[in-house]
């Protein structure tokens, strides 16, 4: 029976090195705060959302406490000379198997081994993205020929994120108050940002749009 575990990059605790994982606990991000105090005023200024128009956020941590029984000391002694060689100091993609739908993006290190005769213990902690990605992107397709269509994108995560464009054939792209003509070919526009909600897309002209972009929640 496969161990509950943890991913790291292509390595699962439990499958590849038979470890129990006793536990683990999360420190949520937190939010960049940018206050000025200017005398002679009541409060301070906030700036928090001053440079780019939403709140931004230090990294997330994550700790998590490993157990292994099998073997000797010098079995246990081998595993963890292994075990670092994969991890130490190595930034990585991590899945828990308590949510194999998102992944958080890492960098790994080993502390408080502990190996007696009965068995080994120690520590992951990681330094992480304050974002929990989802792994299975979000695709919309429209086709149009000659005729507007509305394309809806919803974005149900925090993150604010670019997303690619596909095209084939000769489309218009209305959104905002801005409107795009593309050929074939794949694009990103810095102009076209998917917030936390709803964003209605207009498209017009002859072929096919497709839109990708990757959902992301507050790493926790």
């Amino acid at each position: 029976m496969k161990k509950r575990g943890i991913k790291f990059g292509s390595y699962h605790t439990g499958i590849d090195w038979n470890l129990i994982l006793n536990s683990q606990s999360y420190t949520p991000p937190k939010p960049k705060h940018n206050y000025i105090s200017v005398d002679g005023r009541n409060g301070d200024i906030d700036l928090s959302e001053a440079l780019t128009g939403e709140v931004t956020y230090d990294n997330g941590e994550g700790t998590y406490k490993f157990i292994a029984t099998r073997g000797n000391y010098l079995d246990r002694y081998k595993l963890l000379n292994d075990i670092l060689k994969a991890l130490h100091g190595r930034k990585m993609n991590i899945i828990s198997d308590d949510d194999v739908d998102h992944y958080i993006i890492g960098r790994c290190d080993v502390s408080n081994v502990k190996n007696t005769n009965a068995y080994m213990e120690f520590t992951v902690n990681t330094i992480c993205d304050p974002w929990k990605y989802r792994i299975l992107e979000t695709v919309r397709t429209v086709e149009v020929n000659n005729q507007t269509k509305e394309l809806s994108l919803v974005n149900d995560g925090v993150k604010t994120v670019i997303p690619e464009l596909k095209v084939t054939g000769s489309i218009n792209i209305a959104f905002d108050s801005s409107n795009v003509a593309l050929s074939d070919g794949v694009y990103k526009l810095t102009s076209l940002k998917l917030k936390s909600g709803l964003k209605i897309l207009n498209v017009s002209g002859i072929g096919t749009l497709t839109v990708t972009y990757r959902e992301a929640n507050l790493y926790v």
